[in-house]
């Protein structure tokens, strides 16, 4: 009985553990590929600035819709606000990441 018991404990322990060791896994990744985003939103406009106007054209159609020109000025909506909180934060703020991984 006891033997059992252990057994089973055991087992449950282990797969437990695999369980923390995948999450602890996928948080390290999430904070990594955040670190990773944040630079290359933090450098958004270089980028923008440095390419072919159909990457340009590309670029816009990710983030824009409705696009319409009045006189001389754009009208459009953004397609994801969550994209634009993220560069401004970066572009303002910097990245909340920077000190714990340096991408």
């Amino acid at each position: 009985m006891y033997d059992k018991k252990y057994k089973e404990y055991r087992q449950s322990q282990n797969e437990l553990q695999d369980k923390m060791s995948k999450l602890q896994k996928a948080d390290e990744e999430y904070y990594i590929t955040c670190g990773y985003l944040l630079k290359l939103a933090s450098k958004a406009g270089e980028l923008f600035e440095s390419s072919e106007p159909a990457e340009k054209r590309e670029i816009l159609k990710l983030l824009l819709q409705n696009c319409t020109l009045n006189g001389t000025s754009v009208c459009y909506d953004l397609k994801n606000r969550l994209i634009l909180c993220l560069i401004w934060e970066v572009v303002i703020f910097g990245s909340p990441y920077r000190t714990l991984y340096e991408v």
